[in-house]
């Protein structure tokens, strides 16, 4: 099972389960028992999620963000990103926690990453040096969900 049927299996089980319900995760998505068991699995992928009120409105600033629509949509209420082979960035209608989502990317041409940005018309917050040498700037989402986005020095 690769990453992407992995998700669709997920986004599609009802995860909140009664506290009195022994039954895993695991064990609700079809995978206990197996070599792929999210309790004995050392974790290759990672789906950072961010809540969102509209998820169509956020799709749409979300693709102006990254340059590009998404590459997943598994259902009507989410829409993912693959960012690393490993890493995607998925957005999530999820009015009650809007704007409480905060990341971190990082990418290897801070100036070049903001001026794609200003040319598709994202904001983004003073580029500020933290750390040894980090460079960040801070996007925020029309909820209020904030990315930063940095360079690592070198």
């Amino acid at each position: 099972m690769n990453a992407v049927q992995f998700w669709r299996r997920v986004s599609s089980t009802e995860l909140s389960a009664p506290a009195s319900s022994k039954r895993s995760l695991a064990g609700r998505v079809g995978l206990e028992g197996s070599s792929q068991s999210l309790v004995r699995r050392v974790f290759d992928h990672l789906f950072a999620g961010i809540p969102v009120s509209d998820r169509q409105a956020a799709g749409e600033w979300y693709e102006r963000l990254l340059g590009r629509p998404p590459d997943l949509i598994p259902n009507a209420r989410e829409a993912a990103w693959r960012l690393t082979d490993s890493g995607w960035l998925v957005i999530e209608r999820d009015p009650a926690r809007a704007g409480s989502a905060l990341h971190t990317l990082l990418v290897a041409d801070l100036d070049g990453f903001l001026a794609g940005l200003a040319e598709r018309g994202v904001r983004a917050g003073p580029v500020e040096l933290i750390g040894d040498g980090v460079r960040q700037a801070i996007v925020s989402d029309p909820d209020g969900n904030r990315l930063k986005v940095g360079q690592p020095p070198g």
